[in-house]
């Protein structure tokens, strides 16, 4: 219940705070350029407090909280749809509310990401759960401090035909959904995520291996598999889910994203991390970017319509109807998921993607979300 209590309260501090119309923050383009060596030595430093301090308001006063390095680089690996959520806390200018100047850094992947921020190359970086905790034993670990992406991002679809064959409808409980799985041809990629949380789910709906054909994809063959007759169902993320939606009419089928399954907790999938280094030294940065981060995410839930246009004009590179079907699909999650995790829970959302040997207390620092609840 305290958690809930905690959940409803940020909720109702980010409504106050973000209900007004914010002027975008000027254009920051993401440097080519090689990472650079070492922290920007012009960022302005204050002897940092060992815990972020309390804001006084969340009403888009830029001086509720005094940061102690104001100029921060974040590396950004190219995810699509949950990369957008940056995007979006720059052109909503959330950042800029707490007195943040954030420049993303191109990386190629989550990996390179990670070893940037433990390089020392930006302060903060986005990278998978999974990534987190891989790091937790490392010289260097990190910690998360908010999610970006705060669900499972894996859901399952099914065609048009196979959707009218079994009679779907959009009112049927979960329960008579994944009962509708048997028989079905899954295809899946060997990503460690999506075949546990596969496997889960079909245990989680009574069904034998003998049941349902899980067929193994190769990435980048889910959709001709589909089209092609070799499946009937997939079991995919971003983008392939929209556009398996959008271009071959599938239905959904279960939607993780929303923690449809209750014996699949929902994690969150991407999350911004940082150093314990960076975090002793500055903690209410810190506080400004979880701030940033989730009161954009409120807004693409507030206004779909001009999150889909904003992805549109950044992401050229698909329709615009790909977009909206994301926006739909993954941001109805909670503001952030990291307040949903406990220590028992964090275990089992850990043997879910594949590591089972990191600790709550070794990958979460929920401090500077806690720091956005006003003290009851």
């Amino acid at each position: 219940m305290k958690i809930l209590f905690s959940m409803l309260a940020l909720i109702a501090v980010l409504a106050a705070g973000c209900t007004k119309d914010v002027p975008p923050s000027a254009p920051t383009s993401a440097p080519t350029s090689p990472l650079a060596p070492s922290p920007n030595p012009s960022s302005p430093v204050a002897p940092a407090p060992t815990t972020p301090s309390a804001p006084s308001s969340l009403g888009g006063n830029s001086q509720a909280l005094r940061v102690e390095v104001r100029d921060v680089r974040v590396a950004v690996p190219p995810l699509g749809v949950p990369e957008a959520v940056l995007v979006m806390a720059q052109k909503f200018g959330t950042f800029e509310e707490r007195g943040l100047r954030v420049t993303y850094v191109n990386v190629p992947n989550t990996k390179a990401a990670l070893q940037a921020v433990q390089r020392g190359d930006v302060e903060l970086a986005v990278v998978t759960l999974q990534d987190a905790g891989d790091a937790a034993k490392s010289q260097t670990p990190v910690k998360a401090i908010t999610a970006v992406l705060g669900s499972n991002p894996y859901n399952l679809v099914v065609t048009a035909q196979a959707a009218d064959t079994l009679k779907l409808s959009n009112t049927m409980l979960v329960q008579d959904r994944m009962a509708m799985m048997k028989g079905l041809r899954v295809g899946v990629t060997d990503e460690v995520v999506a075949t546990t949380s596969l496997n889960a789910l079909i245990q989680a709906a009574n069904i034998t291996p003998q049941e349902i054909t899980v067929v193994k994809l190769q990435a980048g063959q889910e959709l001709a598999a589909m089209r092609d007759g070799k499946v009937n169902g997939l079991f995919v993320m971003d983008p392939v889910l929209e556009q398996a939606i959008v271009d071959l009419k599938a239905r959904m089928l279960i939607n993780l994203s929303r923690g449809e399954v209750a014996a699949l907790e929902p994690f969150p999938w991407l999350v911004l991390v940082t150093t314990n280094t960076f975090a002793a030294r500055a903690p209410n940065t810190l506080v400004g970017m979880v701030y940033g981060v989730v009161a954009a995410q409120r807004q693409i839930r507030a206004d779909t319509k001009r999150a889909t246009d904003i992805l549109a004009d950044q992401y050229a590179s698909l329709p615009k109807d790909i977009y909206l079907e994301a926006v739909r699909i993954y941001f109805p999650a909670m503001p952030s998921s990291l307040l949903t995790l406990t220590p028992a829970s964090f275990g089992r959302v850990m043997k879910t993607i594949g590591n089972s040997e990191a600790t709550y207390g070794q990958v979460v620092d929920n401090r500077f979300v806690e720091a956005l609840i006003p003290k009851q």
